[in-house]
């Protein structure tokens, strides 16, 4: 059976993976204690069961809020589905890396680098 590559799960999937990398963040703030919290846009109904930011777990809402099963909720997708597309996006991105490597020359200046790398994605 084949997989349907569907948009909002893939937006998903994209918001997931910068979650998970840390180049994007949960909508919240922190306390003047150092406590993070979701702000109410961000809370989702998965929420309800994680343990209120303390002085000993001040990130547990965030760490949560960059979890799978939040994101599907947030983006109103299925966590199955989700993870599919995770696993789509990493095997692409393997490749794609994998053949801008061996479209390099030994060795070259970073504008020339910027330059094969959109060539390569187009």
């Amino acid at each position: 059976m084949e997989i349907i590559i569907n948009k909002q799960v893939l937006e998903a999937a994209l918001e997931f993976k910068r979650l998970q990398d840390r180049i994007a963040h949960p909508d919240g703030s922190f306390d003047s204690k150092g406590r993070w919290h979701a702000s109410n846009s961000e809370l989702q109904d998965c929420c309800a069961g994680i343990r209120v930011p303390s002085a000993s777990y001040p990130y547990s809402q965030m760490t949560h809020c960059r979890t799978a099963t939040h994101v599907a909720l947030k983006f109103k997708v299925v966590r199955k589905e989700l993870l599919q597309h995770v696993s789509i996006l990493e095997s692409i991105k393997k490749g794609v890396i994998e053949e801008l490597i061996e479209s390099l020359p030994e060795s070259c200046t970073l504008s020339d680098f910027k330059t094969i790398v959109v060539e390569h994605l187009l």
